[in-house]
């Protein structure tokens, strides 16, 4: 009888926690349950659909304990599921013949790379986490939804591959923002730590419903709040590297442990874009274990500077689609370029150089909550004090210190909102001017990365020594690929030279190096 009751309060915890119902006096499954394993056989026989196959199926359950621990705070058991979690997935997918299964380097540790015949590519683990970190920890709940309408028309279990498809797709499914809506998120997005009464005082709405219409923009995943850390004022240098080569490439242990991202993108040929955040006085020892891997071809780029943008001006309420007119924007290039002054430009970009420079004194709590805030900066002070199991009033300062040393800086993204295209664009040009006009232009799109390069000494010629490069990464509507290309490159090359990149594949993409990385005592990163 006991048993039964804990089964029952079990049962209505998970229903609250999944936001579903279930009745457990219509189930004859439950009976079978055994208290000892309650919690993992109550997920599969009660709120699992039969569709999906057994690799699938071991994975979500261990996701759900994860979430489930996280939600009831039991921080011991949340890791101890992780540790169990990593253990078994090896054993899991080794056996099948389905797909080419390898070994990478993600922050130190050993992860599985699954390969599909498609091209796919599908980390199990780190990819359901990376994407429940962008689906700000909605992805369990979505994916369940999915799978509950899948049941009803499938009979058959799905593939791997299939549930890989279903598990990119939650994050393309769109949301369409209403008028008010698109209001409050434009707001926020031109000042990310406003406060809701100035929202309200804004855009003349309401501070209840300002605070709604945040919350069902959350609920919708259409925006997450993150973060760009200053990498320069931790000791870390950004450099991007261009491998020419179809195959994945394979970093040695120094250099796969500051692995930011790495993608396969198609241009004029097949390459890879790795970007590194190495330690700045193991910069040039960087360079050679590149060159020696990679040979002479590769291209190393240092970041000095990025921007992230998004704005939505073109954005239609009333057909919920963008509505871009880039010869307009093409217009307003060549307008600004006459009105840009190269000296003053040059003066300004002198200034942004010196204050990088700058650098504090830190540890690694203060390089655990970086990584938090990175992907969350709002989280409030409780939160980020139970995560790095330190006193509200010591988070407080670490906080304040870093924002004080400006080492993130606050930013707002957006998400299926008819996002769903992108390519890279690398512009040189010895015309400030220009460059100065198409950044200021190229804001006005949707989304946009904005790199400032500084090639590699060994690399660049007498006639490039006084141009600049920028590496833009947009994010278009779906079908505005061929309008912008069409436009854009012949002004570019009136004015310099160009190259355009379509991403292909993201084969990982990590957010910070690990904070074990850094020795304190040293005060210094670890090189091997």
């Amino acid at each position: 009888m006991r048993d039964r009751e804990t089964l029952t309060s079990l049962i209505e915890q998970v229903s609250k926690f999944l936001g579903v119902t279930y009745s457990f006096k219509t189930s004859k499954a439950t009976r079978r349950i055994s208290s000892e394993k309650g919690l993992t056989e109550l997920f599969r026989t009660c709120f699992l659909p039969r569709i999906l196959p057994k690799e699938i199926e071991e994975e979500l359950t261990y996701f759900f304990l994860y979430k489930f621990y996280t939600w009831r705070d039991e921080h011991e058991k949340v890791e101890k599921v992780l540790e169990n979690w990593s253990k078994l997935i090896k054993k899991l997918y080794q056996r099948c013949e389905d797909y080419d299964v390898g070994f990478e380097i993600h922050e130190g540790i050993e992860k599985l790379r699954i390969r599909f015949s498609s091209g796919t590519v599908y980390y199990p683990m780190l990819e359901i986490l990376k994407i429940d970190s962008i689906l700000e920890g909605k992805l369990l709940k979505i994916l369940l939804e999915t799978l509950y309408r899948s049941s009803k028309l499938l009979r058959e279990k799905i593939k791997v591959e299939d549930f890989c498809g279903m598990l990119w797709e939650t994050l393309k499914t769109p949301y369409n923002l209403s008028k008010n809506e698109l209001r409050v998120l434009d707001v926020l997005i031109g000042n990310p730590r406003i406060k809701i009464e100035e929202i309200s005082r804004l855009t003349r709405l309401s501070s209840s419903s300002v605070a709604l219409i945040l919350k069902r923009l959350e609920k919708g995943q259409a925006y997450t709040a993150n973060s760009i850390i200053k990498f320069d004022k931790l000791g870390l240098k950004h450099v991007i590297v261009r491998i020419p080569s179809r195959k994945e490439p394979k970093f040695s242990h120094q250099l796969s442990r500051y692995l930011l991202s790495l993608q396969y993108v198609l241009g004029d040929r097949e390459e890879h874009l790795a970007s590194f955040v190495l330690p700045a006085k193991h910069i040039r020892s960087a360079k050679k274990l590149l060159i020696n891997s990679f040979g002479k071809r590769i291209k190393i780029y240092e970041v000095e500077n990025l921007q992230f943008s998004v704005c939505l001006d073109y954005y239609d309420c009333k057909s919920h689609k963008w509505k871009i007119n880039y010869e307009k924007l093409v217009e307003k290039v060549e307008k600004q370029i006459s009105r840009k002054r190269s000296k003053e430009l040059e003066k300004e970009q002198k200034k942004e150089t010196v204050v990088n420079e700058n650098k504090f004194t830190f540890d690694r709590k203060d390089l655990k909550i970086l990584r938090i805030l990175i992907r969350n900066w709002r989280l409030s002070l409780r939160e980020l004090s139970k995560i790095v199991k330190l006193s509200k009033s010591a988070v407080h300062k670490r906080v304040s210190k870093l924002e004080k040393q400006r080492v993130f800086e606050p930013i707002i993204n957006v998400h299926r909102i008819g996002l769903t295209e992108d390519i890279a664009l690398i512009v040189k040009s010895g015309n400030i001017a220009f460059l100065d006009s198409l950044t200021h232009v190229l804001k006005k799109l949707p989304r946009i990365t904005i790199y400032k390069l500084r090639e590699k000494k060994e690399e660049r010629s007498k006639r490039s020594e006084s141009k600049q490069q920028y590496l833009f990464w947009l994010t278009l509507p779906s079908g505005d690929t061929i309008k912008f290309l069409k436009n854009f490159p012949p002004i570019i090359e009136r004015h310099g030279e160009s190259e355009v990149f379509y991403r292909w594949h993201f084969y990982s993409w990590i957010s910070f190096p690990d904070p074990e990385l850094y020795l304190e005592k040293q005060k210094a990163w670890k090189w091997y």
